[in-house]
């Protein structure tokens, strides 16, 4: 989980969801991790995987989410060129280290 937070959305309703009223449930967010805990969750993610039989292996791990900008969970770079999201990903992905390194497609 790269972080959750709708208050974006709350603050100003976009046209889609005529249900959303403004300030409602601003309450309703999870906080963006550190990069060390990004780093951290994907790597448990991986092991936790691995240590799964293999007819129960899933073929993927997800992580939300690549452009969710004004819902918080974005890991694509942002202006002024942020990219401490990709970086932490990056750590654990190319540790050669790594036992259980996922086939990157």
């Amino acid at each position: 989980m790269t972080g959750w937070d709708r208050r974006p959305r709350i603050e100003r309703p976009v046209p889609w969801e005529a249900k959303q009223r403004p300030g409602v449930g601003m309450e309703n967010f999870f906080i963006a991790p550190t990069g060390a805990e990004l780093s951290d969750h994907l790597h448990r993610s991986i092991e936790w995987r691995a240590a799964q039989p293999g007819e129960m292996k899933s073929p993927a791990i997800l992580i939300y989410a690549w452009n969710e900008n004004d819902e918080g969970g974005w890991l694509v770079p942002t202006l002024p060129c942020k990219t401490e999201r990709l970086e932490a990903l990056r750590k654990v992905l190319k540790d050669p280290q790594s036992k259980q390194r996922p086939n990157l497609c």
